[in-house]
């Protein structure tokens, strides 16, 4: 209930849009862009599997209202990108399919992939790695590219929203240094993680993987 409750929350103005985020790492940028201008929406409740995640009849109906939704992409919520295929009458910014962004194979940190695709083509692209937030310079571009979109809705705020995605992203860079200083030592040497989803993050800092003890 609380997720949708939230994305019923209104924006402080009327030329705000209502957004919407499918993530809490997708709704955490967009609060930071959007600052008090207003509060986006979050459609996937914390702790839940976004890859087997079912849309409520509910939360169907909010998604419909949302003038912009923020998303990962369909390799990561594919159940949504049906939805929006199938009467969102708004926008939406699947994140994976920016420009810019680096991509990279489930369980490996060095293959691209190109970038671009349809929102129900999620088998198309199975390969590709969801997780990509976890690259530094991925998130900080997809900061400026959710102000610019923003900045399309509210012409009038957009300084507001350029100004806080760079504050952001200035944090980002400064958390990006001091992560690589501590994890320098580490570097080359064989890691073992819970969750096979760290390729960004080992690849950016240049860790070595040993293996898993779960898939991405």
């Amino acid at each position: 209930m609380a997720a949708v409750a939230a994305l019923a929350a209104l924006p402080a103005s009327a030329d705000v849009p209502q957004v919407v985020a499918d993530t809490p790492v997708v709704h955490s940028l967009v609060a930071m862009v959007m600052g008090d201008l207003g509060a986006p929406g979050l459609l996937l409740d914390r702790g839940a599997d976004a890859h087997d995640f079912q849309l409520r009849p509910s939360q169907l109906r909010a998604l419909k209202s949302a003038g912009l939704v923020v998303w990962i992409g369909p390799e990561m919520t594919p159940s949504l990108g049906h939805a929006l295929d199938s009467g969102h009458e708004g926008q939406d910014m699947a994140l994976l399919e920016l420009p810019g962004t680096f991509l990279i194979g489930h369980g490996d940190g060095s293959a691209p992939q190109a970038e671009g695709h349809d929102h129900g083509d999620a088998h198309d692209h199975g390969d590709t790695d969801p997780h990509a937030w976890l690259d530094p310079a991925n998130a900080a571009l997809w900061l400026g590219a959710i102000a610019e979109r923003l900045a399309a809705f509210d012409p009038e705020n957009e300084a507001a929203y350029r100004a806080n995605a760079a504050a952001a992203q200035e944090s980002i860079a400064a958390l990006d240094a001091a992560l690589a200083g501590r994890l320098a030592p580490a570097q080359g040497k064989g890691l073992i993680f819970g969750h096979a989803a760290y390729g960004y993050f080992t690849g950016h800092y240049g860790l070595g993987v040993t293996g898993s003890l779960a898939e991405g």
